[in-house]
């Protein structure tokens, strides 16, 4: 008998956690886990528009660099129509007019009103996503 005694004792006096207890635990955790779920994504976006924008830099470089060696061999550079096109005539001995003498034109198109142009060599897409330092937010 004491020890069915002693064994409802020790049941009865079992400590536990209510359920209010477990609700309140469980809100904490669900806003912890999301502010960090959030600050994750947030990175994540972060890293992905750093990376776009550096693959537009970078293609910016290529083209400009392309552009500044076919000018600087150029024998003439006539505006062509509007103000963001111009024609460049190679002569045969440039190395990328191909021993002929070759017309190209590089061409600045807007592609979103104000925000961002494409860079093209005779229709060609040499950059992308190229913007202007003067439309640029002072937090990018």
């Amino acid at each position: 008998m004491s020890v069915l005694r002693s064994l409802r004792r020790r049941v009865a006096g079992q400590a536990g956690y209510t359920m209010m207890e477990l609700l309140i635990v469980m809100v904490i955790l669900g806003t912890v886990l999301g502010a960090v779920t959030a600050l994750f994504v947030q990175a994540t976006n972060a890293e992905f528009d750093m990376n776009r924008r550096f693959q537009a830099q970078q293609a910016a470089r290529v083209a400009i660099d392309r552009m500044r060696r076919e000018i600087h061999c150029a024998s003439a550079i006539t505006p062509t129509g509007v103000s963001n096109s111009i024609s460049v005539t190679l002569p045969s001995q440039c190395p990328t007019a191909g021993g002929v003498q070759t017309t190209i034109t590089y061409d600045m198109n807007q592609v979103v009103a104000g925000q961002r142009y494409t860079l093209r060599r005779n229709t060609v897409v040499l950059a992308d996503g190229l913007t202007s330092g003067a439309l640029r937010s002072p937090s990018r």
